[in-house]
C-alpha cells in the first residue's frame, strides 16, 4: 500500500487539489448565468473535497506512523475522517455527473424547452439537494461508529481508537443501502452516456442531411456539440475509474467475508486502496479535459494565470 497510497496517491491528490481549485476560480469567473457552469462548479467542489479527504487518508496510511507516536490508531481515524468523507464525495461526484448527462440529453431531445425547464436557479437547487441527501446518507456511519480511549496492554499506553456504538446489523443494513445508491448512480451514468452518444450521432447525421434553414436550426449548435463531447469524455473517464470500486461492491455482496475484519481483510484493504486511487485520478483529470476541450475555459485560464489578454471569449 506504500506505493499505491504514498508514491502514487499523494502526488495525484496534490495535482488534483490544485487543478480543482483552478476549476472553481475559472467557473466562478465565467459566472453562473449558464447551467453548465453551475454543475461544473459543483462538480469541482465535490472533487476538491474528495481529494483533500484522500490526501489525509493516504498520509495516515504511511507505514512509519504508529499509534504510540500519534496517540491514536491511524487506521481507525483514517476511516472516520478520510474514508467515509471520500465515499460521500465520490457519491456526490457520481450523482452530479448523472445530472449533467441527463441535462445534456434533454438539451438534445428538447432543445427549445430545456432552458425553460432547467434554469440556473433550478439546477442550483438540484445540486444543493444532491449534497444535502448525500450528507444525510452518510450520517448513520458516524452514528454507528465513534472514537474512544483504549489502553494498549503491551505498552500500557492510552490511544484513541474506533468503537461500534450501535448494533452491528444496523451498520450492515446502512452499508448495503450506501453501496446500492453508489451502484445505481454508476449504472445511471453508463446508461445516460450511451444515450448521449447515440443522440449525438443521430444529431450529427441529421445536421449533415439537413437542407433547409429550419431543419438546421433544430440541430445542435457547435458550442453545444463541443459541450456534449466534453461531457462524454468526462463520463468515460469516470466509468473507467469507478469500475474497480463497483466491482468490489459486487464482490462484497457475493462474499461477505471480503470485508473489513473478514477473512480476506488484507486483500480487500489493498483492493479498496487501489479503487480509491482510481477515483482520485478521476477527480484530478477534469482540469486537463476542460483546458483542452473548452475554448472559453482555456482563454479565461490563460488570462488569469498566464497574463494573456483576450477581449472575446467563446466556448
Amino acid at each position: 500500500m506504500f506505493i499505491n497510497n504514498i508514491v502514487l496517491g499523494c502526488p495525484v491528490c496534490i495535482v488534483g487539489i490544485v487543478g480543482n481549485a483552478v476549476n472553481l476560480i475559472v467557473f466562478y469567473k465565467q459566472g453562473f448565468g449558464d447551467t453548465i457552469n453551475v454543475t461544473m462548479f459543483a462538480l469541482a467542489l465535490s472533487d476538491l473535497s474528495l481529494l483533500i479527504s484522500s490526501l489525509w487518508m493516504n498520509f495516515l496510511s504511511a507505514p512509519w506512523l504508529h499509534r504510540s507516536f500519534l496517540g491514536f490508531e491511524p487506521r481507525d481515524v483514517m476511516l472516520l475522517t478520510g474514508g467515509w468523507p471520500h465515499i460521500c464525495f465520490s457519491r456526490i461526484t457520481c450523482w452530479i455527473t448523472v445530472f449533467i448527462t441527463f441535462e445534456r440529453c434533454l438539451c438534445i431531445t428538447l432543445p427549445f424547452k430545456v432552458k425553460q425547464i432547467l434554469t440556473p436557479k433550478v439546477v442550483f437547487v438540484a445540486v444543493v439537494w444532491i449534497y444535502f441527501l448525500s450528507f444525510i446518507g452518510i450520517s448513520p456511519c458516524y452514528v454507528s461508529f465513534g472514537l474512544m480511549w483504549w489502553v494498549d496492554p503491551w505498552t500500557n499506553m492510552t490511544y484513541i481508537g474506533s468503537t461500534m456504538m450501535l448494533n452491528e446489523q444496523v451498520f450492515i443494513k446502512n452499508t448495503y443501502l450506501q453501496l446500492s445508491l453508489q451502484f445505481i448512480s454508476f449504472v445511471a451514468i453508463v446508461a445516460l452516456t450511451i444515450t448521449l452518444v447515440i443522440q449525438l450521432q443521430q444529431n450529427t447525421k441529421w445536421r449533415a442531411s439537413a437542407t433547409t434553414k429550419t431543419e438546421q436550426t433544430g440541430a445542435m449548435s457547435n458550442r453545444d456539440r463541443r459541450i456534449v463531447r466534453m461531457i462524454i469524455l468526462i463520463t468515460f473517464i469516470l466509468i473507467a475509474c469507478f469500475c474497480p470500486g463497483n466491482l468490489l461492491q459486487v464482490a462484497w455482496l457475493i462474499e461477505p467475508k471480503f470485508s473489513t475484519g473478514g477473512v480476506y481483510n488484507n486483500g480487500q484493504m489493498a483492493c479498496w486502496m487501489f479503487a480509491f486511487l482510481m477515483e482520485t485520478i478521476n477527480s484530478s483529470a477534469n482540469v486537463f479535459v476542460y483546458y483542452n476541450m473548452s475554448t472559453k475555459y482555456r482563454e479565461i485560464f490563460q488570462q488569469l494565470f498566464c497574463g494573456k489578454e483576450d477581449a472575446k471569449l467563446k466556448r
